[in-house]
């Protein structure tokens, strides 16, 4: 056999082992594919039965997605659940090692017994609430984008009391203070359970689930407080409230006249608590506040809002300042006629209502921030029209959303009518030039 021949049939043999040994390595240390839709199409009909819960020591990377969990409530004896319950969800999706994405809502209430939804795929705990039970939760489920998880028995608590007496420093009963309570779950607090008060300055949360639970607490003349209790169920506790510093002062219009009957609406309290619009107090006649009602562990920034809608703005509030003057200008008015059903609109208290969004910038104690700020105006028919008026513009951008039609106000500066269709969802902006004054 001549060389060549000798070289072929002995080196390329070996060459071929080296190849297949470097690639049998390679895959053995290659991570498993993350899931795909194309990987779990064939999964689509094929369900994963859960009777309990789900817990995992790897991390599991999802491909982005829905997946759909099935299954049934249970009440706190095992039978099924006949009692309507709200059905939350938070669902967290690593997409790397070192990244992850998570999402949270209510997807119900109303529910009772069955219950089947599509939810954003990852881990996933379902949170359930009801009157009578304590919030509670199960999971986490390993939820796969397009695939149906079913059998889910979700066995509700019904929690034991945690009981609170509320008394000034002399020891006597506060009986109209106001609390909520809420529950930690997997690291975060659900829920807003109100109290009874059986016996004066004694509050019972009555449902009340194993995991640390935070109360607020605050009283008209006392100094608000927050806290937790570790161990709530059949625990007792007593707060003893202090009184407040009073924080006064005055606002004032454009024109440097009193506003009568503003309010002062909590947005951001230092640090990282965002409320709603909470609101703090009311100025008199005169325009004159006295506030009891704030704590010194925090400072407070929001919204100031005349009886007419016009607003304005305070920032980082401090109990135990005085002789404050705030302000509230003259902002741009938005006005608008809405054609079509009023059924399609949200309601707000008690009549048909658009909304508007904005994100009001405030220079707080931590930097520059911009804050969400949600208001309604109501829609009323007047003259064969349906017209609505927002006197509380902060900002020359913002969102209005009525029914399932939405609007982007891009910036600029001025009144501003729309005449809003329904059906087709189209928005004309300053149809009228005469519109914006009526």
């Amino acid at each position: 056999m001549d060389r060549p021949t000798r070289f072929f049939f002995i080196a390329v043999p070996v060459l071929m082992v080296v190849v297949l040994a470097i690639t049998l390595v390679a895959i053995s240390n290659r991570r498993p594919p993350l899931r795909t839709p194309i990987d779990v199409e064939a999964e689509t009909a094929t369900t994963a039965d859960i009777t309990g819960d789900i817990t995992g020591e790897d991390k599991i990377l999802f491909a982005p997605g829905k997946g759909t969990l099935s299954g049934v409530l249970l009440a706190p004896d095992g039978e099924p659940n006949t009692k309507p319950v709200s059905l939350h969800y938070r669902s967290q999706r690593w997409e790397t090692d070192n990244s992850s994405r998570s999402a949270s809502g209510t997807l119900a209430t109303g529910v009772t017994d069955t219950f089947s939804y599509e939810i954003s795929s990852g881990e996933t705990i379902l949170i359930a609430e009801a009157d009578g039970y304590a919030i509670s939760s199960f999971g986490p489920i390993d939820n796969y984008a397009y695939q149906v998880t079913t059998g889910i028995q979700f066995q509700l608590e019904a929690g034991q009391p945690l009981t609170i007496h509320v008394q000034d420093a002399e020891g006597k009963p506060i009986t109209d203070a106001e609390l909520a309570g809420r529950s930690r779950i997997e690291g975060s607090f659900w829920g807003h359970q109100k109290p009874e008060q059986p016996d004066p300055g004694r509050y019972e949360f009555p449902h009340v689930a194993a995991g640390a639970y935070r109360v607020r607490c605050s009283a008209p003349g006392f100094e608000p407080t927050e806290f937790e209790v570790e161990s709530p169920q059949n625990a007792t506790e007593t707060v003893v409230l202090t009184p407040g510093i009073p924080t006064t002062g005055v606002v004032l219009d454009a024109s440097g006249q009193p506003v009568p009957a503003a309010k002062l609406l909590l947005l951001y309290r230092h640090p990282n608590h965002y409320y709603g619009g909470k609101e703090l107090g009311e100025a008199d006649e005169q325009g004159e506040f006295r506030l009891l009602n704030l704590s010194r562990k925090h400072q407070y920034s929001g919204i100031l809002q005349a009886p007419d809608g016009r607003c304005g703005t305070f920032e980082n509030l401090k109990p135990g300042r005085t002789e404050l003057t705030l302000h509230i200008t003259t902002p741009p008015r938005l006005t608008g006629t809405v054609h079509g059903n009023l059924e399609e609109l949200s309601r707000r208290d008690g009549k048909r209502a658009v909304r508007i969004n904005q994100r009001v910038p405030f220079g707080l104690l931590n930097g520059s921030e911009s804050i969400p700020y949600n208001s309604h105006a109501p829609v009323e028919p007047q003259d064969d029209e349906q017209t609505f008026t927002f006197n509380g513009l902060l900002t020359t951008d913002w969102e209005l959303i009525a029914g399932d039609v939405k609007y982007q106000h891009d910036g600029s500066e001025g009144d501003v009518h729309l005449d809003i269709i329904l059906e087709t969802g189209e928005v004309t902006v300053n149809p009228d030039s005469n519109a914006q004054d009526q």
